[in-house]
């Protein structure tokens, strides 16, 4: 059994039989010419104390690949690369909104909790309803308005 490495890789198996047909090996080899790691190897996956033993190296220069050659196989990642240090991130963050002025959602906060101040000083559910009616015709001309002359004013600003 011979294994022949490239790069730490291990790019062709077989028996002797295989070294023979040196033609067949070049193809095993994927054309690939460079320095390649020749192993010994004896044992097998349920023998305790297997054998690996360096023979050697050998420099091949292998003719250049036909166009129909099969390609080689991508190496194998380190695992470890793969868990190691990452470059930092820089993060962009976009601007944020806009709030509403600090007065404008204290007043919401006390038309929503209106309601509750109705039931403590005595009224019922339908008189408690009632004037919120009212008060949300009210409320819904006058935010009109005041959006309105906000998206207005700033159109004017962007525009200028």
């Amino acid at each position: 059994l011979h294994v022949i490495r490239y790069k730490g890789s291990s790019i062709a198996q077989g028996t002797s039989q295989g070294l023979k047909d040196f033609l067949g090996l070049v193809e095993k080899l994927y054309y690939l010419s460079g320095k390649y790691d020749l192993e010994l190897t004896i044992g097998d996956s349920v023998m305790e104390n297997s054998f690996l033993q360096a023979l050697g190296h050998l420099d091949l220069d292998l003719p250049d690949a036909p166009e129909k050659a099969a390609r080689p196989p991508p190496q194998p990642v380190d695992i470890y690369l793969r868990f190691g240090p990452r470059p930092e991130i820089a993060h962009i963050f976009r601007t944020p909104e806009r709030r509403p002025p600090k007065e404008l959602s204290l007043a919401f906060l006390g038309f929503t909790l209106l309601p509750l101040l109705g039931f403590l000083i005595g009224l019922d559910l339908f008189t408690t309803l009632k004037v919120l009616g009212v008060l949300a015709v009210f409320l819904v001309f006058v935010g009109h308005r005041t959006l309105s002359h906000m998206a207005s004013t700033s159109a004017k600003l962007k525009s200028a």
